[in-house]
């Protein structure tokens, strides 16, 4: 119904109660709400929230965190070696590792920002899980 500031104060009164944390869908729909509010800072503050109450990100949540670093650009915000550990984070962590990988790909080509470990290691952890160590190796 786009009610954005609606959902947006739901979502603070929500974190307000004691022992009632919002679940993935939620977080969803607060990611993309502020989107549309151009307030991608706060995004990235939901997203965080996400990883940090240990919930796993969806397609919906990964499109959405694709989405965020999309505004971030069309907006002129630069992206910070955090926000890009964040995402790398999420999507390794969702069993997307080859779009991890893209986007650590993406730092290196763009220059400004110099992959942290905190980039490396979820990727490296996620390769030795899913394929032969060889290519975690490489990386690291």
């Amino acid at each position: 119904m786009n009610q954005c500031s609606a959902v947006v104060s739901m979502y603070k009164q929500m974190l307000a109660c004691v022992g009632l944390h919002p679940e993935v869908g939620t977080l969803n729909i607060v990611i993309n709400c502020l989107c549309r509010m151009n307030r991608v800072d706060l995004g990235f503050s939901v997203l965080a929230t996400t990883l940090k109450h240990g919930l796993q990100a969806n397609a919906y949540a990964l499109n959405a965190s694709l989405r965020l670093m999309g505004f971030a650009k069309e907006k002129g915000l630069a992206c910070s070696e955090i926000t890009y550990a964040t995402i790398i984070n999420g999507l390794c962590k969702a069993g997307k590792t080859c779009i991890a990988l893209e986007i650590l790909e993406h730092m290196y080509e763009d220059g400004r920002l110099k992959p942290n470990p905190q980039c490396y290691n979820p990727i490296i952890d996620s390769l030795c899980k899913e394929r032969p160590v060889d290519q975690a190796v490489i990386l690291f």
